[in-house]
């Protein structure tokens, strides 16, 4: 190694050093009146107007400050209601945390209490709450929550949740992303004949933009089992739900979604023992989304002025959105799978709209022109032995002699389509007026 390296190599070390040393006093130098500001942007801004915050206490050290933050609840009568924010920061960029080594500007554990709890009387003893607060660099921010056993039992009825756990990271593109840890949740209540259990629960989710409902995102939620001892024992096991929302390949300002929810197994006095279905909606215009918020938002806000709503002004307004589907062209796909009696069934539909742009009122809308701009495909598979041992058997017989369903091969099946104006069932054209 020559000199020159070795310079390079001390010189990073040093400054690495004096960052390590003087970074932490410099955060500490502002970080009190930043703590509050971010405690401020966590609220929701309905709550906030509900309460106000008050700082009533900040001692600082060069790699780590203490503090103490009042809220005090607005909207509750006869009795005044003060949760007190005891805060211990650590100073970055190293910081050592509950949560392991990190690295930002500052974390801040948090510990809540009430200050007047004695006053209050409660139905089942306040677990222990921790929350923690990460500023981290490029102005993301972090915050996350730790919530101890719940249990509240009483001679008709017993409730036990063994703690969950849950955080959100938010960064300065307005991207986030969300986790939920849940232990295991009992439920029993004897008056109702009810028992269940759920050994826990977790989910995540990610979006690009928490501010935007059409913003690329996914989102995952995972439970192992539910187990049900009464009224009806039972146990589903393996559910799992999926989501997401991502750019069409069909063209620009175009968006799929997709979600999924499947159920490994099911073990009941009921015939299912499995499910698996995908719902999917491709090519829809990212416009429809806007549209949909913007008259979400009239509507709170018509609600927000009025004591009760007008039946003609919320009418207009769902006419307004089911004008903006029409217009556009959408594609939807649902595929069911199932396990029933035994037998495996499945049932693939497709619905094409192509749209209707030069629709401007609903009084305009012509059937003819609806019709064609529909394109539908139904393929229906039924295991023939599990169907013939179900309720279904006598309905699906008449069909099978009406030439409705055919049985191929142990299956019955049906195979239908509707394509500009054409409606085909099992290879036979059918008139399509005679349905109208």
């Amino acid at each position: 190694m020559n000199n020159t390296l070795k310079k390079i190599i001390a010189a990073l070390a040093i400054l690495v050093a004096v960052a390590l040393i003087v970074v932490p006093g410099v955060i500490g130098a502002s970080i009190e009146s930043s703590t509050a500001s971010n405690l401020t942007k966590l609220v929701p801004t309905q709550i906030l107007e509900q309460i106000t915050i008050e700082q009533t206490n900040f001692d600082s050290s060069w790699f780590s400050s203490t503090a103490r933050f009042e809220l005090a609840v607005n909207t509750i009568e006869q009795q005044d209601l003060t949760l007190m924010l005891d805060l211990k920061i650590s100073h970055g960029p190293l910081l050592f945390t509950s949560q392991g080594v990190r690295l930002g500007m500052a974390f801040a554990d948090i510990s809540p209490n009430l200050d007047n709890i004695a006053n209050i009387t409660l139905p089942l003893e306040l677990p222990n709450f921790n929350f923690y607060l990460l500023a981290g660099f490029f102005q993301s921010l972090e915050s996350g929550v730790s919530v101890g056993n719940i249990e509240y039992g009483e001679d008709t009825a017993h409730f036990l949740l063994e703690g969950m756990e849950a955080s959100v990271a938010l960064a300065a593109n307005q991207s986030a992303d969300m986790r939920f840890e849940m232990g295991e949740l009992e439920i029993e209540i004897s008056d109702d004949n009810v028992a269940m259990r759920i050994p826990g629960i977790s989910a995540t989710s990610r979006t690009e933009n928490f501010l935007n409902i059409a913003a690329i995102s996914e989102a995952n939620i995972v439970i192992p089992s539910i187990i049900m001892d009464s009224p009806t024992p039972g146990r589903v096991g393996g559910v799992r739900i999926e989501s997401h929302v991502a750019p069409s390949q069909t063209g620009i300002n175009q968006l799929d979604i997709y979600q999924r929810l499947a159920v490994d197994s099911i073990e009941s006095e009921f015939p299912f023992n499995s499910i698996n279905w995908v719902f999917e909606v491709n090519e829809i215009n990212s416009t429809i989304f806007e549209g949909y918020s913007q008259l979400l938002g009239d509507m709170q806000s018509f609600a927000a002025s009025n004591n009760a709503a007008d039946p003609s002004q919320l009418n207009q307004i769902g006419q307004e959105l089911a004008l903006l589907l029409v217009q556009n062209s959408l594609e939807f796909k649902n595929l069911l799978e199932a396990n029933i009696y035994d037998g495996n069934h499945q049932l693939d539909l497709s619905i094409s709209w192509q749209g209707l742009p030069d629709l401007t009122s609903f009084s305009e809308l012509d059937i003819n022109a609806l019709i064609n701009a529909l394109t539908v495909h139904v393929a229906l598979s039924l295991n023939e032995s599990a169907t013939m041992q179900s309720p279904l058997a006598d309905f699906v017989t008449n069909y099978v002699n009406q030439g409705f369903l055919q049985i191929d091969n142990g299956s019955i099946e049906l195979l239908a389509s509707l394509q500009s104006g054409n409606l085909i069932v099992n290879d036979e054209s059918l008139p399509i007026d005679q349905f109208f």
